[in-house]
């Protein structure tokens, strides 16, 4: 029986592997910041931006940085991370320094 079963699972596995099937590894930004910078998330009685006005508000990805860095509390388990600023900059769109 267990022989059946194993070549069931290499089965589909074939198939899945020949429809396709890819996973993609989802950015930094639906990660760790989607959820609250959705555009429509509250906090101390201003919304929250969202993607779009992040890009639009920030000259370069120094700047977004450095304003993450002195965000609310309800980021502090992220503020020292400079890297993951830089990395979600990027993917959102906004330009490095020029």
């Amino acid at each position: 029986m267990k022989s059946a079963e194993g070549v069931a699972a290499f089965a589909i596995a074939i198939a899945f592997s020949l429809a396709g099937c890819q996973y993609e590894r989802p950015s930094m930004w639906e990660l760790k910041c989607a959820a609250c910078h959705d555009g429509k998330t509250v906090l101390n009685e201003r919304v929250v931006p969202g993607k779009d006005e992040l890009r639009t508000m920030y000259r370069d990805i120094d700047e977004f940085s450095n304003s993450c860095q002195k965000a609310p509390k309800c980021m502090n388990i992220l503020k020292h991370d400079e890297e993951l600023f830089i990395e979600v900059g990027r993917e959102i769109g906004i330009p490095y320094a020029r």
